[in-house]
């Protein structure tokens, strides 16, 4: 009895064992057949899409759903397959002109790829260099041809929250705070924060996040030269003259946006006049006795050997004065502690020359300002006649 007791014991425990495997095996077989019904479906209606989408009419440039398909391929085929820009647009438009209105018309587009596109398709390119002209970049390469030099790598390397924060940059699909004059391909001309030191002031701005104009190409500085030169002429057809200043203090923690203000002034002030009040100004401002930069950097004496470029200090901080498109004064800041805080320094030795209210000369203000829109309408009513940007197609 014993035995059998045995047997019957190890057949159940058989039968248990196999009833389990057999549930287990039951289970799993669901669910395979469940994720193979989902995927069916899945697959069901991408089908349905893909159809629906190959059925659709293909419509002409007009900023519709397949202009923005066609621009992006464009930019993978170039990617991918490192081909030129032109030859890749030839094979989605047909010409490069019509894919240059079809970009311009797209906001998804960054500003550097605006700007390789510009130029890649505008006679812009003549007036270049002719070893800038030979260059045969695509897209993709042209824009990392536009950051290759050390000093420029490093601005344009900065934390990604800098050029969030900075009202002068351009993020992607949106514009910075201040208002947009006129954009060329490395630079633009805006208008200064409010209040002012004279009516129709401007700034010229790279489009990099650099911290100092030094940090500029030459083609950058082609179009700095441009902007001064138009500034110029449309400030003597109002009857005025015109200083330009950079203050390149860097801002916390070098973060500050390069670049150059532009201020029209009465025409019975010379340049030497300038020269002498701020001369004076760097004298006071720093009283240290021993310096290890000159205070007072002539940069007309150099203007051959790139005058500015060549006689400021590109790792320190600097003030410079322009009277004139190829020079002026400059001043290494020695010590930025005892430097006046933002733009308090041009402020203070421009505005007690114009006479103006000490409340005005000390207030910085914020971009935007509440009159941006009605300011820029009068200044584009004077610009349009000297805006060299309107030559870039």
């Amino acid at each position: 009895m014993a035995k059998r007791r045995d047997e019957w014991m190890s057949l159940g425990d058989e039968n248990s064992i196999s009833l389990s495997v057999d549930g287990r095996q039951i289970k799993r077989q669901k669910k395979e057949q469940e994720i193979a019904e989902r995927r069916g479906k899945e697959q069901h209606l991408l089908n349905e899409r893909t159809i629906k989408l190959s059925n659709d009419p293909e419509p002409e440039i007009d900023g519709s759903r397949w202009t923005k398909k066609k621009l992006q391929k464009v930019q993978d085929l170039i990617k991918s397959e490192n081909i030129p820009l032109e030859k890749a647009v030839l094979q989605y438009f047909d010409s490069m002109d019509q894919y240059r209105r079809a970009a311009r018309s797209e906001s998804d587009m960054s500003v550097q790829e605006l700007a390789a596109i510009e130029r890649a398709t505008t006679g812009f390119f003549k007036s270049q260099p002719k070893a800038v002209a030979r260059d045969n970049l695509s897209a993709s390469d042209e824009i990392k041809h536009m950051d290759r030099t050390p000093p420029l790598k490093s601005a344009t390397t900065k934390p990604s929250v800098t050029k969030q924060v900075c009202p002068l940059c351009f993020h992607d699909t949106d514009l910075g705070l201040a208002p947009v004059v006129a954009l060329g391909l490395r630079t633009y001309l805006t208008l200064p924060t409010e209040p002012e030191l004279a009516q129709y002031s401007a700034m010229i701005v790279p489009l990099e996040h650099h911290t100092s104009m030094l940090q500029c190409e030459q083609d950058e500085w082609d179009e700095v030269r441009n902007f001064m030169k138009s500034l110029a002429r449309m400030y003597y057809s109002l009857g005025k003259g015109v200083i330009f200043y950079e203050n390149a203090l860097g801002g916390p923690k070098g973060h500050q946006h390069a670049a150059i203000s532009a201020v029209p002034t009465p025409l019975n002030i010379t340049a030497n006049e300038w020269k002498a009040i701020f001369s004076r100004s760097y004298e006071i401002t720093e009283t240290e006795e021993w310096t290890q930069h000159k205070k007072v950097i002539d940069t007309t004496k150099t203007a051959e050997n790139k005058g500015f470029r060549h006689s400021m200090v590109p790792d320190l901080p600097y003030f410079h004065l322009w009277t004139s498109i190829d020079g002026g004064i400059g001043h290494v800041i020695e010590n930025k502690r005892s430097w006046p805080r933002g733009d308090l320094f041009a402020r203070q030795n421009i505005g007690s020359v114009l006479k103006l209210p000490i409340d005005v000369i000390n207030k910085q203000g914020k971009w935007p300002s509440p009159r941006q829109a009605e300011r820029l309408d009068q200044f584009k009513e004077n610009w349009h006649k000297y805006d060299w940007t309107v030559d870039l197609g």
